[in-house]
């Protein structure tokens, strides 16, 4: 019966628009973040970069960007957790846009872009789930986990194919059509009701 009930609780969050988009928002932002700098590697040991290893690992230094994650969950406590992550997803949007730039400088500002735009939207998406959870707020937290990771997941591999076929602008061009269908989702599904 416990268990009937859970499910039936965690399966009734599928009716609620806000937690639907707060899913997709986390699906294609993790999706994303994992694409760019899973492939970006291949693409940096090529020409006309030919980085190394060791330089390469460098770029992950970007990840140094997080340090916004506390301060978004903040400014979306006091701004709304709609305009922290239209924000945050065009953030990333314009660094995955930059990163087809020829140039190494161009590449790292970026990713960091990207970094800073999944940091300061993690948070406040993962706050909005809280706050339209009417009910069972730990099996909707746990879907929208779920849906992050299994984006990330997808983001490793996915990708590959289109590596394959267009290289690193195959990469970034789905990468820019996830954040899209994030944004969308976003001013559809998240959208408050006019008063």
């Amino acid at each position: 019966k416990d268990v009937h009930a859970s499910l039936k609780g965690m399966f009734g969050h599928f009716k609620n628009k806000f937690l639907i988009g707060a899913f997709i928002i986390a699906f294609c932002l993790f999706f994303t973040f994992t694409a760019c700098f899973t492939y970006v590697t291949f693409h940096l040991s090529q020409s006309p970069f030919n980085l190394n290893t060791k330089e390469i690992s460098l770029v992950f230094l970007v990840y140094f960007s997080g340090f916004i994650s506390p301060f978004a969950g903040v400014a979306s406590n006091r701004h709304g957790r709609q305009i922290i992550i239209i924000i945050g997803l065009f953030t990333a949007l314009l660094g995955v846009i930059l990163t087809l730039g020829n140039t190494l400088v161009m590449i790292i500002i970026g990713l960091s872009l990207l970094a800073l735009g999944l940091f300061t939207t993690q948070p406040s998406a993962n706050a909005l789930v809280g706050d339209k959870a009417y009910s069972n707020l730990g099996s909707a937290s746990s879907l929208y986990l779920f849906f992050y990771y299994f984006g990330g997941s997808v983001g490793s591999a996915l990708p590959g194919l289109f590596w394959n076929m267009w290289e690193w602008n195959g990469v970034v061009f789905l990468c820019i059509f996830a954040l899209i269908v994030a944004i969308l989702s976003l001013k559809g599904l998240c959208k408050e009701p006019k008063l």
